[in-house]
């Protein structure tokens, strides 16, 4: 179907179909046993957060998506390691969507480093978390981690710095550059193989670089659809458009076979436990990010899940 023929919503469809189809993933629609009490654990911390600017209908949309995608995503790792990985991840989401002010992102790196409070107490959760994944992940893990999450925010800092920089046709690596460092993707790589299972990283330390790659590329696939809603160009798809030359949804076409590569190279890697893991994984984190509301790619089915 030539692409001006084709409306958003279709082409947003077909991709997300596309994808479930070439990676052989059936959707999981069943919400996962240990949801429950998951939700109950994270909630039972958040009363013990500063959360002061934080509106309550923030927090609970945020708590939601947080233990939304940790039990779809790693079903088959120990609670105490899920319950670290949805607390990085409400948090991750408050600085996402701007209820952390810049000025304290700033000052993280250098008051991590000191060992100084940080400027916002949302900042200090995340810093005692960072200190928490030693027990859950093995060492190599959990150091990267906190290089994850320090990428992550000097990132985030410096995107409005950079938000008027001209993209070079010939800086081809560029736009992936930036899309490993604008999400946390090793922080959620490392939590597919927390050490109460998986204590030896050599088992599975050659798929990380997979699947890195699959998080943040699913995710362009997957949030394509309401970022093209809201006019937002500032994504590794268009970045990609401008060096390549090629069309936004030409960009998502091959991400899509992209995505399908990464769960390829993990599975050739992998063998037995950790091969199962990074099966369960890749199962989750797609239907976790069809099924948010927070991507808005559940709603293309006139309210229905998804027509696949």
């Amino acid at each position: 179907m030539p692409e001006e023929e084709e409306s958003l919503v279709d082409f947003a469809r077909r991709m997300t179909k596309e994808l479930l189809e070439k990676a052989g993933v059936a959707l999981v629609t069943e919400t996962p046993a240990q949801y429950t009490v998951l939700n109950e654990r994270i909630r039972a911390a958040a009363k013990t957060w500063d959360l002061t600017g934080h509106a309550p209908e923030h927090v609970e949309k945020t708590l939601h998506c947080s233990v939304m995608y940790t039990a779809w995503s790693y079903p088959h790792g120990h609670l105490d390691a899920q319950l670290v990985i949805a607390c990085i991840v409400f948090w991750i989401l408050s600085i996402d969507d701007y209820t952390i002010p810049l000025s304290a992102l700033s000052a993280f790196a250098a008051n991590l480093q000191s060992g100084t409070p940080q400027l916002h107490p949302g900042l200090d959760e995340l810093t005692a978390l960072l200190a928490r994944t030693r027990d859950v992940l093995n060492p190599y893990a959990a150091t990267a981690c906190t290089v994850d999450v320090l990428n992550y925010v000097n990132s985030t800092l410096h995107e409005h710095h950079l938000a008027d920089m001209p993209l070079r046709t010939g800086a081809h690596r560029y736009p992936l550059y930036k899309r490993t460092r604008n999400g946390i993707n090793e922080v959620c790589a490392g939590f597919i193989w927390d050490k109460f299972t998986f204590p030896d990283v050599a088992t599975h330390i050659q798929a990380f670089p997979d699947a890195i790659l699959f998080i943040a590329l699913t995710n362009d696939v997957l949030t394509f659809y309401k970022e093209e809603l809201a006019g937002d160009t500032r994504n590794f798809v268009h970045d990609e458009a401008r060096v390549t030359g090629r069309s936004p949804r030409a960009v998502v076409e091959g991400t899509v076979n992209a995505v399908v590569d990464t769960i390829r190279a993990g599975r050739a890697v992998l063998q037995g436990a950790e091969r199962a893991a990074w099966d369960s994984f890749v199962a989750g984190y797609i239907s976790f990010s069809i099924l948010t509301p927070r991507y808005r790619v559940a709603g293309l089915a006139d309210g229905d899940v998804m027509s696949i």
